[in-house]
């Protein structure tokens, strides 16, 4: 059972208020707090430079000290977390840690999760408000708030402007009709005489979910996967985009697009691909539109449009990923307080500033795009202020699929939908084919994992 906040932590917290926030009141010894994080590089450096600031500035006001800890990628820091919790070994977890989709079924349903709406209950005086709503609902599972937005991202479409420009297409496309009828306006080779196609994608299940999750649903503005909300209220046990033939719309728009040459059936190297000229467009995360540019390096214009649709009856708009700030409660309530107010400081407006100039994630406070420095940023880089429109009007009900065998789910997808438009298998065989399988690995994962 969930821990929840004592009567006695919430009178402290009320009577002892301190000039930052009314999260903790100063103990009289210092509080020492472990943070896992999984970014390298330029955003580990953010990141480091972030604590460092909240150790000198807030932390050192209320005797709190964060010790940063680098956990490599993502999903080795799940891993890790998950073997902790399968020993039981409570002292090992850290107070805060940076989760994604790949471990917050691990964390949210282990006996040490302390979820954002405990922490708000003992600071009621906490404004969230402007903490991105979209990217907030992401973080929520079963009504429970269980993290704040850390990173930001979603998918947009990249096309090269300058042939564009030269093919006379004046506009980036938005839906699959547009992709089929740009490709039929595009050279048939580059200007370095090789070919030219238009478009390439392999769609796995991450895709499907962006897909799928922007055709109106009849109880929601979306349409998911997966039942209980694409596994958002509760662990998901089948699919449903089988029997709301939103599966099968998919399939068969897409085959579309493939029968009319206008999309490669490939998953790698396609960032390599669209550099070098060799497709016009790519569909790609936000994050990498720095680096991305630096890969052309001037050879062209690279142009950003929002991520396209099925059709003109589906909604725009793309769902938020990246990752989380999540709390553990080791048997100590005043020091998941003192965690708090770690992740309040990392998702108020200047850090995040900071982060997304180092990493090239949207910030997930508004008021960073106040800050003069990212202010000078997305000047520079006009492409960035793309995904952060894009969320602006992505419906809150259009979230990412959060599945036990996820990894098997994603290339399941991969490899079925190439399978049918390799082996010319009809979407109708494909839809049917497809939901046996997936379905079968969550009836196998539900049957083993009883208490998820």
């Amino acid at each position: 059972m969930k821990k929840i906040l004592s009567l006695v932590l919430i009178l402290m917290v009320v009577s002892s208020v301190v000039a930052y926030g009314e999260g903790v009141s100063s103990p009289e010894e210092t509080r020492k707090i472990t943070f896992w994080y999984a970014r390298g590089n330029e955003t580990g450096m953010a990141i480091e430079d972030a604590v460092k600031a909240f150790n000198e500035g807030i932390g050192a006001e209320l005797k709190i000290v964060v010790e940063p800890i680098y956990q490599g990628s993502l999903a080795d820091a799940t891993t890790k977390m998950r073997a902790i919790l399968q020993g039981d070994q409570m002292n090992q977890l850290p107070d805060v840690m940076e989760i994604d989709a790949t471990g917050i079924i691990d964390y949210r349903t282990s006996k040490y999760a302390f979820s954002i709406d405990q922490a708000l209950a003992g600071d009621p005086q906490y404004d969230i408000r402007p903490i991105n709503p979209t990217a907030l609902k992401n973080w929520s599972f079963g009504g429970v708030q269980w993290g704040l937005p850390f990173t930001i991202t979603t998918h947009v479409m990249f096309y090269n402007k300058t042939l564009f420009d030269q093919a006379g297409i004046t506009s980036a496309p938005t839906t699959f009709a547009d992709i089929i009828d740009v490709a039929g306006k595009l050279p048939a080779k580059n200007s370095y005489g090789q070919k030219l196609s238009a478009y390439a994608c392999l769609p796995s299940s991450i895709y499907l979910a962006y897909w799928i999750g922007q055709i109106p649903g009849e109880n929601a503005n979306a349409s998911y996967i997966v039942n209980n909300r694409n596994g958002r209220d509760g662990l998901a046990t089948e699919l449903v985009c089988d029997k709301e033939g939103t599966l099968l719309k998919f399939l068969t728009a897409w085959k579309e697009v493939y029968d009319a040459g206008a999309v490669l059936n490939v998953g790698d190297g396609i960032v390599e691909m669209f550099a070098t000229e060799q497709i016009a467009m790519m569909t790609g995360d936000t994050a990498n539109t720095v680096s991305l540019l630096e890969q052309i390096d001037g050879r062209f214009e690279l142009g950003c449009e929002t991520f396209p649709r099925i059709d003109k009856n589906s909604n725009p708009g793309n769902q938020v990923s990246g990752s989380a700030v999540c709390i553990f409660n080791k048997d100590d309530d005043a020091k998941a307080m003192a965690a708090w107010e770690l992740i309040k400081y990392l998702t108020q407006a200047e850090p995040q500033a900071n982060i997304g100039l180092a990493s090239g994630y949207i910030p997930c406070n508004s008021g960073s795009f106040q800050v003069p420095a990212y202010q000078d940023y997305i000047t520079r880089y006009p492409q960035m202020i793309v995904g952060p429109r894009q969320l602006a009007f992505t419906s809150p009900d259009n979230v990412g699929i959060n599945v036990g065998p996820s990894i098997n789910f994603y290339l399941e997808v991969q490899a079925q939908v190439s399978n049918m438009l390799e082996s010319g298998a009809s979407p109708e065989d494909t839809a049917v084919a497809l939901a046996a399988s997936l379905n079968a690995m969550l009836k196998e994962y539900a049957e083993a994992n009883p208490d998820r």
